[in-house]
């Protein structure tokens, strides 16, 4: 999955100068040599315990919300979680994007949504929607309603994962996610 930031066309875009790697690779050379590593954090997960900064505890369900291209970070959870044949833990995911006809992954999201239909919920929002998009899924800002409706009920045994941009996520998803009954150490951002 790829998505580039350019340079904005008149201003239009969020990014006047395009994105920090993008701006990166725009200044390299043909023969540039680049040194590329794994994403590497403070999460780990395995069939049932979640790991977060050093601290661990079983979970049973695990909700995802991920905003934008860093739903294919998600996806690795996801399936990491239903590709385990002795992990049982439900997962519930949350997609934000702009427009409906711009969700990065949609089809293989969707397909793992039916192909494990007994364990992933998944569901979108967006902030507009075209007459012509047959759109089923939320539209607008996270709320605390459409958590209660897209993520696991707050239990000892569940925890929330924010993938995407922390001040957004931090901003948009915390205080719902505390209102409808999460603790804070329940989600983390990663």
């Amino acid at each position: 999955l790829v998505k580039c930031f350019l340079p904005a066309i008149a201003g239009i875009r969020k990014y006047p100068d395009g994105g920090k790697a993008s701006r990166y690779v725009r200044g390299l050379i043909v023969g540039d040599l680049v040194s590329f590593t794994e994403p590497s954090g403070h999460f780990c997960y395995s069939a049932g315990t979640v790991s977060f900064r050093q601290r661990g505890w079983a979970v049973r369900s695990l909700g995802l919300i991920s905003g934008g291209v860093r739903i294919a970070s998600a996806l690795q959870v996801v399936r990491a979680v239903l590709d385990n044949p002795v992990d049982d833990t439900a997962v519930h995911l949350l997609v934000i994007g702009d427009r409906a006809d711009n969700i990065p992954l949609k089809s293989a999201t969707d397909a793992l949504a039916l192909q494990h239909s007994d364990r992933f919920r998944v569901a979108y929002t967006v902030d507009q929607v075209q007459s012509s998009d047959n759109w089923t899924g939320f539209v607008g800002f996270v709320n605390a309603a459409m958590l209660v409706q897209s993520m696991p009920t707050p239990g000892a045994e569940t925890a929330v994962l924010l993938i995407g941009q922390p001040d957004f996520l931090r901003d948009a998803c915390v205080p719902y996610l505390l209102e409808i009954g999460f603790t804070r150490a329940q989600v983390l951002e990663v």
